[in-house]
């Protein structure tokens, strides 16, 4: 599998300019904080310089005291472990393979046989009979993608387990796993042919989605990078010419005992992990005598040229651009210093000045600016590769304009430096974090702490506690000044040399260099004043809602321990304590009838409502000053339009949840909304149907629930032309009401008391005016489903792969039991299809079946399959399908096939009981809505767990053989030819 990638680059290739905290402390915070706490290179540093001998990675040189609760060491084969305890989520383990061989490590004529490898070793420990590892592994619990998946990287390939019990058979299991994938994979040439054409189908996916810009990207970045020239996972063509003595022999070459690391972290043993570990992975040896010196990948970079390097690249499934500033450069390992860390910390505090005057300035009326992302780069930091990047996106209209204004701030920021008010705010959010780390701490989930050892593994630098880094990175930060970030923003930009620019732009655009270069020297030529400089960061501008609201109504769920109350006002109140998650509060608050109230002749209106209110800002309170506020505190606020709400959706540190619930509060009561805005926000809408563009997924996004509804535009995304053309005076005829009057219900769910809780929820949507009830479900429901019948579709875009979707209406379900087996209908359905169409046939990389229900709609519910295909092979996949869906209807599941489907689906269902989004949105948010939920609550587990293999099987029949299917093909065929840019480079 593919790291999953985008335009900026690789997974591995950005880093957030807040990354100060996160190179000692990673993951240590809360979701609404993981933005701010990506790994970075320039507080993680160089790596240590590696002694010889010391095998792929880093040898650790620090004289700071590293996490005691981590066991690390080498078993006698030389493979190296990590054994962390840790109870969070409780009972579970998560175990991690790394293997250092990747793309890098293929010969000519072998691209891609890593990530072929990387699919035989699933296959190989699949195949056979009932009783191969995988299939163990599924009664166990664990399931293909969610339980088990894998990434191939240019410089390593990575396998990912997560077991749902932490008992010595499950870890066992676990390690023999480990140990197929690791010493005894096998590729016969049969199973590799069949293999490979899974892997030609996720190429194409991969073509079809454009993933093709991030290797552009890095390869626009560092030419000199041999490698890079090429995607990970090889291409169509030379995929199609590798066999099994290629894979044979890059398994032999580079998957070595001493080229290999186990992380293992969950409520274990440390020593009987250990010698569990020595037991399956230590007795194995490298297949043969020594790896092959791996050939230096880059030459170090010729002195830079006056004039920027500039790239285009066209792509058919965007209608706006993506313009990136780059400067980058290698440079041989540094060994950390004092001087080197405070330098980094300079760097980290600019940038994230940087990142938060741009951010401030794009919520600015008349700006038509989009996403932003100022971060560092360094993808792979053992070959020395590093940078600074400036991104935005913005209308393709007005490219000139963005293009113009990101220059000029860069401009800007270097000639006259940040501004005191902009430091402070930098300095006080890298606190934040730091003190953030130290109390979510006894929190941290298992896969977060995998990923910090990763980390470790690969800089060659120890994992810190949360107190050992506040207390090695608060001195560095309190000593930073803002002359020294001025200065060092300065220098890692070239002191004011044109960067290099890296464009992402509609084909129709037709872009000319010498056009860029006019826009640029425009740029360089303009006189520049100084950026405005508020002494301090406003206040707050809603403080007080007025005289507290009081209760109507408060009653205690024991055996639950919630809370359902009701004030006065009618706002209605559900509470539970939890501890899941330290120092972490989250509100789910729904307000008036979402979708139920749309109006039916303005499709796309949700689409651009959700986008407009929260960049729109208060009546009192601009949303570039909200940024600012929003800034130095820990709070994550977003915004959703559902089927039968609208949603605030808050989560907060302890300490900042007051402010948080104000903000929503004052959402709720006294939005902007104002005209200004609908320029940058067309800009976001561009943003969301330029993701799903050009593929068979993207087009049944779009139009099959309008189909499936009978012409009903409340579902679906539908057409960009709809969405962009609503206005904002519609938006907020259809919000206001809604905001103004309309039912609240809301849920509070973490690290609080409710006394806490209910006097806050008091003081702020207890105070709003009376809110209206809330109409019956089925209001204003679908007039008229369509008919079963065969859907053809057409969408423009790479003609790689093509989509099948069938549909099959289930109008009957009503109950929560019925609501679970039909989950399970689709757990089963989806392992069954997959092993045929992927694992048998080679036939599909994807395949999805989804048990969709639309609340406040009784009667659209429905089970979906699809899957991407080859579009030479789409009837032949079509005639699979339908053989295998009959044989479903009259047969039924083998008792292995449902154990092996069910397992699994009942662990994530377990897993989520320990989660405060299980009791925050799916239980409490609509609670008194509807009372259901609480009983479903009880007997989730009692019933989850009781469900036979009859009852799925009768299911099956009457779904599959019901006569109600919808069958959807999407037929993908290539867009125009894009003019070519002719201009000289």
């Amino acid at each position: 599998m593919h790291p999953p990638a985008g335009p900026h680059g690789p997974r591995q290739s950005k880093r957030s300019p807040l990354a100060a905290v996160q190179s000692r402390v990673l993951h240590v915070g809360r979701a609404c904080v993981t933005c701010l706490l990506l790994a970075s290179s320039w507080l993680s540093g160089a790596p240590s310089l590696r002694a010889a001998g010391s095998g792929p990675w880093p040898e650790f040189r620090t004289d700071l005291p590293a996490d005691p609760a981590l066991h690390a060491g080498r078993l006698a084969n030389g493979l190296r472990y990590f054994v962390y305890p840790n109870a969070v989520p409780k009972d579970h383990i998560v175990m991690r393979l790394i293997v250092a061989a990747g793309s890098r490590n293929e010969r000519e004529g072998q691209y891609g046989v890593a990530h072929l490898v990387e699919h035989m070793a699933f296959r190989s420990a699949r195949d056979g009979d009932s009783n191969t590892l995988m299939r163990q592994m599924e009664r166990l619990g664990v399931g293909l993608g969610p339980g088990v998946t894998a990434y191939t990287y240019y410089d390593s390939t990575q396998y990912l387990l997560d077991l749902p019990r932490s008992d010595p058979a499950h870890l066992l299991a676990g390690l023999k796993l480990f140990r197929a994938f690791a010493a005894d994979t096998r590729f016969d040439p049969a199973e590799v042919e069949t293999e490979k054409r899974v892997v030609l189908s996720e190429l194409n996916m991969r073509m079809v989605e454009g993933d093709d810009s991030s290797y552009a990207y890095d390869r626009f970045l560092w030419p000199e990078l041999v490698n890079l020239r090429r995607a990970i996972g090889g291409t169509t063509l030379s995929v199609s010419g590798l066999n099994g003595a290629d894979c044979a022999s890059f398994y032999a070459t580079w998957y070595r005992p001493d080229r290999m690391a186990v992380i293992i972290v969950g409520p274990v043993d440390p020593g009987a992990t250990i010698d569990l570990l020595g037991k399956t992975l230590g007795n194995f040896g490298a297949k043969t005598a020594e790896a092959p010196p791996i050939p230096p990948p880059t030459k170090w970079i010729p002195p830079a040229s006056a004039r920027p390097r500039i790239e285009t690249m066209p792509s058919s499934k965007i209608h706006q651009i993506g313009l990136w500033l780059s400067r980058s450069w290698i440079e041989p390992p540094i060994p950390l210093s004092h001087g080197r860390e405070l330098w980094e910390t300079h760097i980290g505090l600019a940038l994230a000045m940087f990142q938060q005057r741009m951010k401030e300035l794009s919520l600015r009326p008349g700006y038509r600016l989009g996403a932003i992302q100022v971060s560092t780069l360094d993808p792979y930091p053992a070959l020395g590769l590093h940078g600074v990047m400036a991104g935005i996106s913005g209308d393709a209209a007005t490219w000139q304009q963005t293009l113009r204004t990101l220059v000029i701030e860069l401009r800007r920021a270097e000639m006259y430096g940040f501004t005191p008010r902009e430091f402070q705010l930098a300095r006080q959010s890298y606190a934040n974090v730091l003190k953030e780390g130290i109390r979510y701490w006894p929190s941290r989930a298992s896969d977060q702490i995998a990923q910090s050892i990763l980390h470790t593994l690969q800089s060659g630098r120890p994992m810190l506690t949360a107190q050992t880094a506040y207390a090695h990175l608060s001195p560095l930060i309190d000593k930073a000044t803002l002359q020294a970030c001025n200065r060092d923003f300065r220098e890692a930009w070239a002191n004011g040399r044109l960067p290099d620019i890296f464009i992402l732009a509609p084909p129709s655009l037709a872009m000319r260099h010498q056009a860029i270069r006019d826009v640029l020297h425009d740029a360089m030529e303009a006189r520049l004043s100084p950026p405005r400089d508020p002494k301090q960061v406003a206040a707050f501008a809603y403080e007080s809602f007025g005289k507290p609201g009081t209760l109507a109504q408060e009653r205690h769920v024991a055996d639950l321990d919630v809370w359902l109350d009701r004030f006065a006002n009618g706002v209605r109140f559900n509470f539970k304590h939890t501890t899941f998650e330290s120092d972490t509060v989250q509100a789910y608050i729904r307000v008036g009838t979402g979708k139920l109230s749309l109006p039916r002749d303005k499709p796309g209106l949700w689409l651009a409502a959700q986008s407009a209110l929260l960049p729109g800002g208060l009546r009192r309170q601009s949303a570039e000053t909200l940024a600012a506020i929003a800034a130095t505190h820990l709070i994550w606020t977003n915004f959703y339009v559902l089927d039968d709400a609208l949603l605030f959706q808050v989560q907060a540190s302890r300490e900042d949840f007051p402010l948080a619930l104000k903000i929503a509060t004052a959402y709720i009561e006294d939005p902007a909304l104002p005209d200004s805005i609908m320029p940058s926000v067309r800009v976001g809408l561009n943003s969301v149907f330029d993701q799903i563009s050009g593929s068979p997924w993207g087009k049944l996004t779009r139009d099959q629930e309008p189909i499936i509804a009978g012409g009903d535009t409340r579902f679906g995304l539908g057409s960009r032309t709809d969405a962009l053309a609503r206005s904002m005076p519609e938006i907020r005829a259809w919000l206001r009401p809604q905001l103004q009057s309309g039912p609240i219900e809301m849920s509070i769910v973490g690290d609080i008391t409710y006394e806490d809780a209910r006097s806050l929820v008091a003081d702020t949507l207890g105070t709003l005016p009376q809110r209206n009830e809330r109409p019956p479900d089925g209001t204003n429901g679908i007039r008229k489903f369509a008919p079963p019948d065969f859907y053809p579709l057409q969408a423009t875009g790479m003609p790689y792969q093509d989509g099948i979707s069938y549909v099959w209406m289930i109008p009957w379900a009503r109950t929560m039991q019925q609501d679970r087996r039909l989950r399970l209908v689709a757990a089963v359905l989806d392992q069954r299809l997959r092993s045929r169409l992927r694992e048998a046939l080679g036939m599909s990389y994807v395949t999805s079946v989804q048990y969709i229900t639309h609340p406040g709609f009784d009667d659209f519910s429905y089970l979906t399959f699809y899957t991407g295909v080859n579009a030479a092979q789409l009837q032949s996949v079509i005639s699979v399908l339908e053989a295998d869906l009959r044989l479903l209807a009259s047969s039924g599941v083998t008792e292995d096939e449902f154990e092996r489907a069910k397992s699994p689906w009942v662990s994530s269902y377990d897993t989520n009981l320990t989660q405060n989004s299980y009791w925050g949105a799916t239980v409490l948010a609509d609670a008194q809505q509807r009372p259901g939920n609480i009983e479903a609550a009880r007997n989730r587990t009692l019933d989850t767990h009781s469900i036979t293999r009859a009852e799925i099987n009768a299911l099956l029949a009457r779904i599959l053989d019901s006569g109600s299917t919808l069958r959807f093909i999407v037929q993908m065929s290539a867009p125009a030819a894009p003019q070519p840019d002719v201009a000289s480079r």
